[in-house]
């Protein structure tokens, strides 16, 4: 019989999940036993929202820009190739900021 133990990823501690095989098979574990105790993090609810959350943002602000391209492009006189380069570089710029 062997183990393996994986840390949760959610929960900064190292708690892990108690995997069990053996080589009779996997049919002699019986459902509720004592290692089948495991209990997800009740915070994994909060990084998924935060996680959302920040693609959302990303989303809107990327269609913002796209939106307002035009009116910059006229306002400015730019070329479509600075345009281009602005619509480029936004997202990995906009994830340096925050």
């Amino acid at each position: 019989m062997f183990a393996l133990f994986g840390p949760c990823a959610l929960s900064g501690r190292a708690r892990g999940l108690l995997v069990t095989a053996s080589a009779s098979g996997a049919g002699d574990r019986q459902p509720g036993a004592q290692g089948d105790a495991y209990e997800p993090d009740p915070r994994r609810w909060r990084a998924l929202w935060v996680t959302l959350v920040a693609g959302f943002m990303s989303l809107l602000d990327v269609t913002i820009v796209a939106v307002a391209l035009p009116t910059v492009q006229n306002d400015l006189g730019a070329s479509p190739a600075e345009v281009q380069w602005v619509a480029t570089m936004l997202p990995p710029l906009s994830r340096r900021a925050s």
